[in-house]
């Protein structure tokens, strides 16, 4: 990975800040809405997107044609920026452009460029807004288009058919014109297989929410997951270095980094990180029905054995407790005899999935490529403590997130708190704003929780001071009673 580290006008921390500001506005944006609904958020539309810009480019490269990746990530970030103003109509957009004057991409860029302008500064802004080619410009839309097409696929048969015909209509007709020019990789993207295979991708990762352990109120999806470290990905790469052409990869890269999920699913750090062994004791002491079995002391007699010889003692004990050796444990005993843990066993079967069900489906030219933007790949392993704080910074935005909308699930302070001493370590590496940003996040997180903490905690002693007083009121009550009586017995 190229480290020339220089300022770059987009990687102050107002500016990154404003683009994390504005991704807040469309993670519950739902698409399709006059359509019956749909899962897809703009945030998760802006992966998918990415997802198919990114084979678009390997098509352009394979043609002999150059893409900068640095232009291509800005003008998806862009267009996802648009969105957190929210949509004009095609109509509203024809007649105020007469009125002012200006061409329809113009007019799309005002709004945003106005409000980001405000929030970021004017060079950040032009820079983000008004510096690409036409070839880049133009795979960006061909990329749009195609999402688009992806997503409608999936409502045809939720949806009148006059609509869905108009708009396969539209986006047919959009997607012959590209291919009558002969831009590289539309042929390939927009081929049934290709299809199938976004399908297949994008459907799986926008149905698996994050954080399934915690009581949130606006669950983030893997798909948009991956968007939000595609971005975080970018700047922290540009801040780090300053190269713009490996900030764009590294948008890609973070795009991908959880692309195997669509089989395994996002499994809990806190499941994954977990020891075998208790895993093992707790699978015993809840379902053996023996409440008096030592299993810490079974443990404890069986760590001087060879692997081999302590599945043996865990299978006899499973068979003496059991009556067998249920199905279940056996894959965790699998696991344990070749000292692995769960995290180990899901990236083996994560790599074998990709292999099998994604890049045996891709042309030859595009493996190699595709695999270049996978991080965990040996070859890429320089790129991995950036995208991982990218990953990880991801999630303390989630987390955030959460708690702006309402969770008071005190879980979420401890990933931000678990990240900052692996990012202060080197183990991680951000920029100063990028690191910035991951206080701003901790902080603000805190308060949210804190705040909660102690409204609950307010309104506790509302209710204990009104028992108090009604419990005073009755004593009252009870003293001029017994003085009355007291009268009484006098008289």
């Amino acid at each position: 990975m190229v480290e020339e580290r220089k300022q770059h006008p987009l990687t102050s921390y107002e500016s990154i800040k404003a683009i994390m500001s504005a991704l807040t506005c469309v993670a519950d944006d739902i698409r399709w809405m006059g359509a019956g609904g749909s899962l897809y958020t703009n945030l998760a539309n802006g992966a998918l997107r990415g997802y198919i810009a990114s084979e678009l480019i390997h098509a352009s490269e394979n043609e002999g044609v150059i893409i900068k990746k640095y232009n291509v990530a800005k003008s998806l970030i862009c267009a996802t920026l648009k969105k957190s103003t929210g949509e004009v109509k095609k109509d509203v957009k024809k007649e105020s452009c007469k009125e002012i004057d200006v061409d329809k991409p113009l007019f799309d860029q005002i709004i945003p460029y106005t409000e980001y302008r405000i929030e970021a500064g004017v060079e950040a802004a032009n820079e983000l807004f008004f510096r690409n080619s036409e070839e880049e410009e133009r795979l960006v839309e061909v990329a749009t288009v195609i999402a688009r097409y992806v997503e409608l696929i999936e409502l045809k048969h939720k949806v009148p058919i006059e609509y869905y015909s108009s708009k396969e209509r539209e986006c047919k007709n959009s997607l012959d014109a590209y291919k009558e020019a002969s831009i590289p990789g539309v042929d390939y993207c927009t081929s049934r297989t290709a299809l199938e295979r976004y399908v297949e991708i994008s459907k799986s990762l926008r149905e698996q929410p994050r954080w399934k352990l915690q009581a949130s109120p606006n669950k983030i999806s893997i798909l948009e997951h991956s968007y939000v470290t595609g971005v975080l990905a970018f700047f922290n790469c540009l801040e780090l270095t300053g190269n713009e052409e490996e900030a764009g990869k590294c948008f890609f890269m973070g795009i991908d980094h959880d692309l195997s999920e669509t089989w395994t699913a996002d499994t809990p750090s806190s499941l994954k990180d977990k020891p075998l062994e208790e895993i093992i004791k707790s699978y015993f002491y809840k379902y053996s029905s023996n409440a008096e079995i030592d299993v810490d002391g079974i443990f404890e007699e069986i760590k001087t054995l060879t692997k081999m010889e302590q599945r043996a003692q865990l299978e006899e004990f499973a068979i003496k407790n059991f009556g067998t050796v249920p199905k279940d444990l056996r894959k965790v005993l699998n696991l344990f005899e070749a000292g692995k843990n769960i995290r180990t066993g899901i990236e083996i079967v994560e790599d074998k999935f990709l292999e099998e069900n994604f890049y045996k489906k891709l042309p030859d030219y595009m493996v190699s490529k595709t695999k270049e933007l996978m991080y965990e790949e040996p070859e890429n392993k320089d790129y991995f403590p950036t995208i991982k704080a990218a990953d990880y910074i991801g999630a303390a935005w989630e987390c955030w997130y959460e708690c702006l909308y309402g969770s008071n699930d005190s879980y979420f302070v401890g990933p931000i708190r678990r990240t900052i001493p692996d990012v202060e370590s080197g183990k991680y590496k951000t920029g100063p704003n990028i690191r910035k940003l991951l206080d701003f996040y901790k902080e603000e997180t805190e308060t949210f929780i804190n705040s909660s903490t102690i409204s609950r905690e307010v309104e506790k002693l509302k209710k204990e001071n009104e028992e108090l007083r009604k419990e005073s009121k009755d004593m009252k009550k009870e003293i001029a009673e017994l003085k009355e009586a007291l009268k009484q017995l006098e008289k």
